[in-house]
């Protein structure tokens, strides 16, 4: 059977961390570059779970967007439509802990090389793809990236290739004040949904409506697993106990490995629980693209 192919459209940035808790705005040290962007995670966790994963996005012909095309590369994703620009630089971001947990976020992305995406440097790709795969926070981040995105998802689905959507809320990011409209929308016709127990609630009639309708719904619940629901029937996955480093980043690792392996029609229990045990990793190690082990 030929692996899930994936076409994920959106950001890459490089990410940096504040190395102790507190505001992003007080002075600090900050541990980094590591490459990151929720689509760019998405698409290096589905490719380690086997998928072949297709990633459309623009980063600054620096040694940032090296850094990010050659992680991708060396987890095998395909990164041929991922064009480097010479006139900007690759997308930021900056995170801070505070004592509580709670993070902020500061991006450098619709100005950044993240904003000179554009319809062109989709090509053929949506025609050519099983599922593609849409990031919430992508939408947020700039209208220009949200037409391309909604463009592609058009394309995808005209082609009889599905759709899956991770919420991804971020009130962080406020390039596009479209992308709860656009958000919704992609619900509406999406076969798989990823949501966080909040989203989950702040969206619940368009949650509601995707399960009646037979779409895949998961919502993760933190430390206490993850729940999905699909055909009529309802699975869950408990947490797994590990010592949380950084959790940026695990809920698209999560969605990732979740959406490759119900695309090859794995069990759906055991899609769970992969997912599941991807995203407990992840939260052991820090950088948003990185994973203490990988479930088997």
């Amino acid at each position: 059977m030929r692996p899930p192919r994936i076409l994920v459209v959106g950001e890459a940035l490089v990410e940096f961390v504040r190395d102790a808790p507190g505001e992003i705005g007080e002075p600090g040290r900050y541990r980094g570059p590591f490459p990151s962007g929720a689509p760019a995670i998405f698409s290096d966790a589905a490719a380690l779970a086997g998928a072949a994963v297709t990633f459309v996005s623009t980063v600054g012909a620096d040694p940032f967007g090296r850094l990010v095309r050659d992680r991708l590369d060396r987890d095998g994703v395909d990164v041929g439509r991922v064009r480097a620009v010479d006139d900007a630089t690759t997308g930021t971001a900056f995170v801070a802990y505070r004592a509580d947990g709670s993070r902020s976020f500061v991006f450098h992305v619709a100005d950044a090389a993240p904003g000179r995406l554009t319809v062109d440097d989709l090509a053929d790709t949506p025609y050519e793809a099983d599922v593609m795969h849409v990031s919430g926070a992508s939408l947020a981040l700039s209208d220009g990236m949200a037409g391309v995105i909604m463009a592609a998802a058009d394309r995808v689905t005209a082609s009889g290739g599905r759709l899956s959507v991770s919420v991804n809320l971020r009130r962080d990011a406020t390039g596009n004040i479209h992308a709860l409209e656009e958000l919704r929308g992609l619900l509406e016709r999406a076969d798989t949904i990823v949501a966080s127990t909040d989203e989950a609630a702040a969206l619940s009639e368009d949650v509601d409506a995707a399960r009646a309708r037979g779409a895949a719904v998961c919502v993760t619940l933190g430390s206490e697993g993850a729940t999905l629901t699909i055909a009529g029937a309802e699975h869950h996955a408990a947490g797994t106990p590990v010592e949380e480093v950084d959790p940026t980043g695990a809920g698209d690792t999560f969605a990732g490995v979740l959406v490759t392996a119900l695309t090859r029609a794995d069990d759906p229990a055991r899609a769970l629980l992969l997912a599941n045990a991807a995203g407990a990793a992840h939260v052991g190690a820090l950088g948003p693209m990185e994973r203490a082990g990988w479930p088997s």
